[in-house]
């Protein structure tokens, strides 16, 4: 309720009350004046009335009496006139029926009493009268001249009516009660006008008031007047300027507060934080919580009753109590970091760093935070490190298992195969030779991509950087598909454009496997039409091209559905194509890793039943000049002449593959000596000498690693006879394997003829390079003196060896044998181990 409407709701009942008050006293006191005025004015009449009926009182008449108080009644208007006795009864009245009686109110009392004429009210049958009482007095001339006492006759009574005096009396109170409401509405009226002047400022600073409590804390008064509402109205926007800085510090403070208490909460960490005289300043529940302390603990404050709490949870109570109190004692100590074990398995790091206050340290923040999750996660990576590791060595040993129990009875069958294509056969043999070696090399390219993939798996697959030629590796690959397709009568266009002598750095030997994969794909899924592959330029430097090779066939086309399983591994582009087709689903997936691997791309288009469009997009550095990097030889092919200057050892337990490695090497010329364990081979070798070794590495007893060491132990240094691995395990830790053994090649099972016949090119060398150099070291007296020795050797053997022919020739064997034996000690002398074995065999022959 506004002041004004309270100002008007009080004011107007007292101003009304005022008022009637007014009236009521105004009326009162106006009889009172009015009847009084009119008692004096009346009294010297009723003195004189008195007066006159004295003689009348003195002689007792009554009828006297009435007459005169008759005329009196008349004269003054009376209601009555009587007169009354000294005792008090009334002696005669202009109401005959009042005559006799005795008058005991205190008006006629009064007069009877007292020497002076008095007035009173009552009320009579008409209304309130006005009484009248004026003694009588004897009228005696003694009493004038003597001045002695009068003597008191009675008393005269007149009854006057007051109903106009009276009257008179309420209009006059109405009229001052109605000036009386008047003169308080105008007052009211302009208290209220001057209450709105004053309250105007006054509103506005409640205003601005109201403003501030809203959240205002800038509001402000204007300064109207320099009276004392303009001092409060100063001073208030004095308190409202002082209390817009004081509440958005508070303000401030208070979400400062409660953002570091919410961080506080939200911390996955246990908080403690103390002050120098070692009390908890504050904490957060997760402190409370790891540590299990008690509400009682916590209200105490003492840090020191909370360690005394935690010690019985840790595994070395001492040991953490000492990390504890060290820094409790030196707060001004900088961080420490300490893990605490607790018994129930659980590790804690414990942080401990020192605050500051006004530049001083003001106590620490003690961080307790939980490890165990991380410990476990690394006993967990850790375990699952080792079981991977163990996973990979067993999946490796696996294939490696897998590989070897394949490829040796694969190595009878593609061997046997080949020397039976290389025999004299009828056309139905040799059909069924061609079915055979075509089934065994079709297992073998399974073989060969499941162990790809296992090494791309592992990353074990490397790519080299050797000079290529784009057009020799395209043909290459096309060479090698190039009678499946004639089989199938599939035409296979060439189309290697500009790009095709272009001397570049990459891996042929990879580029020609993906080549081959995509070529081998679109003869297998095309039944008629053609085959193209091709090479296109897309980009080139001075310093390098991007070349796209691609493959395309009119074949069956890939399902639009199937398109993105391609080139996952194990899968084709329909299931069915499987049964068709045959496959493992393995050749596109190694070719988009090996694709990767050299930093390129492979994609395809494809439209099913119209064929398909295989691409691959590799950027190749060109060679230069003066590149270290030679071009590698392509596959040495078999010699046309017999090999018979080069023996060889056979070191292999399988009966089968030790017969089929003794034929092959008949078939190449190579004479040989074949043992059945590693235990055998080192006695032929103790025996005799060979030329090369071929050393299976899965034996029983004494493996090929073994035998290898063993053989590298007996030549001492003085002679070093090449040793290749004839083995079926083809992964690449087991070819270092065998070359950290001392062995110098490897050629894995099964061995063609072809394989086998390059490897004894590599390591047929005429000299033993290590018994040459100690003949040199021993023989040569300075620079230049090995030649002489050199010469005077080749002169005495081409003389004996001529003898040698011609005792052969006149049958003399002895002399031949003789001849022989003399220039093989001089060969072996110097390491010339072909020319020794030539010997050898004339001397045995002999």
């Amino acid at each position: 309720m506004r002041l004004q409407t309270k100002v008007l709701v009080v004011s107007a009942p007292l101003a009304v009350a005022f008022a009637a008050i007014v009236a009521v006293v105004g009326r009162s006191a106006t009889e009172s004046i009015m009847v009084r005025e009119m008692g004096r004015r009346l009294t010297p009449q009723a003195e004189d009335f008195a007066a006159k009926l004295a003689p009348k009182m003195a002689a007792g008449g009554e009828s006297a009496l009435l007459e005169s108080l008759q005329a009196a009644q008349a004269f003054s208007g009376a209601v009555f006139a009587e007169a009354l006795s000294p005792d008090g009864r009334v002696v005669a009245n202009t109401n005959v029926l009042e005559t006799g009686r005795r008058r005991d109110d205190p008006e006629t009392r009064e007069a009877l009493e007292s020497a002076r004429t008095v007035f009173g009210r009552e009320r009579g049958p008409s209304g309130p009268l006005l009484i009248l009482a004026a003694p009588i007095w004897r009228a005696d001339d003694d009493f004038l001249l003597s001045g002695g006492p009068r003597k008191r006759l009675g008393t005269l009574r007149l009854g006057l009516s007051l109903a106009e005096t009276l009257e008179s009396a309420r209009r006059v109170a109405a009229i001052m009660a109605g000036m009386t409401v008047g003169f308080c509405l105008l007052a009211l009226t302009l208290s209220l006008a001057l209450l709105r002047v004053v309250l105007r400022p006054v509103r506005t600073i409640a205003a601005a008031t109201a403003r501030v409590a809203s959240g205002d804390y800038g509001a402000q008064v204007p300064v109207e007047s320099r009276d004392e509402l303009g001092a409060m109205a100063e001073a208030f926007n004095r308190m409202g300027h002082a209390l817009s800085r004081t509440v958005v510090s508070r303000d401030r403070l208070e979400e400062a507060l409660s953002i570091a208490r919410a961080t506080l909460d939200a911390s996955a960490d246990g908080i403690l934080v103390v002050d120098r005289a070692v009390r908890a300043v504050t904490y957060n529940r997760r402190f409370v919580d790891m540590w299990g302390l008690t509400d009682e603990v916590m209200k105490t404050g003492d840090v020191m009753k909370m360690l005394e709490f935690a010690l019985n949870l840790t595994e070395d109570p001492a040991s953490f109590q000492a990390i504890a109190t060290e820094s409790y004692h030196d707060p001004d100590e900088g961080e420490t970091r300490h893990l605490i074990r607790l018994k129930d398995g659980r590790v804690f790091e414990r942080i401990s760093r020192p605050y500051l206050i006004g530049g001083e340290v003001a106590g620490r923040t003690i961080t307790t935070r939980d490890l165990t999750l991380h410990f476990e996660g690394v006993r967990a990576l850790a375990q699952a490190r080792d079981e991977a590791v163990e996973t990979a060595r067993v999946k490796t040993r696996f294939l490696a298992n897998v590989s070897h129990e394949l490829r040796t009875p694969l190595n009878a069958v593609i061997g046997s195969a080949e020397l039976l294509r290389s025999g004299e056969l009828s056309g139905e043999q040799r059909e069924h030779a061609e079915t055979l070696a075509r089934a065994a090399r079709a297992l073998l390219e399974m073989v060969d991509g499941v162990l790809d993939f296992s090494k791309i798996e592992a990353g074990r697959m490397t790519v080299e950087r050797t000079r290529l030629k784009p057009g020799e590796i395209l043909a290459d690959a096309a060479a090698l598909v190039a009678p499946r397709a004639a089989e199938k009568g599939l035409i296979l266009r060439l189309d290697p454009g500009p790009a095709a002598d272009w001397d570049l750095l990459g891996d042929p030997t990879r580029l020609r496997q993906v080549l081959m994969n995509l070529l081998a794909n679109a003869v297998k899924f095309t039944e008629r039409g053609e085959v193209s592959a091709g090479i296109r330029a897309l980009a080139g430097s001075p310093a390098s091209a991007t070349l796209e090779f691609f493959v395309a066939d009119t074949g069956i086309g890939i399902p639009r559905g199937q398109a993105d399983k391609v080139f996952s591994p194990f899968t084709q582009g329909d299931g069915s194509t499987t049964r068709r087709y045959g496959g493992t689903g393995l050749g596109l997936a190694i070719s988009k890793s090996l694709v990767e691997l050299m930093g390129g791309e492979i994609g395809f288009d494809s439209e099913p039943g119209r064929g398909s469009r295989f691409w691959v997009r590799v950027k190749l550095d060109r060679a230069r000049d003066d590149s270290p990097l030679k071009r590698t030889a392509p596959p040495p092919s078999r010699p046309s002449g017999p090999r018979d200057r080069l023996r060889v050892l056979v070191v292999e337990d399988n009966e089968i593959n030790r017969r089929l490695l003794v034929r092959q090497l008949e078939r190449l010329g190579c004479p040989c000596v074949a043992v059945a364990d590693g235990a055998a081979g080192l006695s032929a070798l103790r025996e005799a000498d060979f030329g090369a070794v071929l050393l299976d590495c899965q034996m029983p007893g004494l493996d090929g690693y073994q035998t290898a060491v063993e053989i590298r132990r007996l030549e001492s240094g003085h002679r070093r006879v090449p040793i290749v691995a004839i083995t079926a395990n083809a992964t690449e830790p087991d070819r270092l394997r065998c070359l950290e053994a001392g062995m110098d090649d490897f050629v894995a099972k099964p061995v063609t003829l072809d394989a086998l016949s390059a490897a004894l090119e590599r390591w047929d060398r005429p000299f033993d390079e290590t018994a040459l150099a100690a003949f040199a070291i021993v023989a040569a007296d300075g620079p230049g003196g090995l030649k002489p020795l050199l010469e005077q050797f080749v002169g005495d053997a081409e003389t004996r060896l001529r003898d040698a022919r011609a005792a052969s020739a006149r049958g003399d064997a002895a002399a031949c044998g003789l001849e022989a034996h003399a220039v093989k000690g001089a060969a072996a002398a110097l390491g010339a181990r072909g020319l020794r074995e030539l010997t050898r065999r004339i001397e045995e022959a002999a």
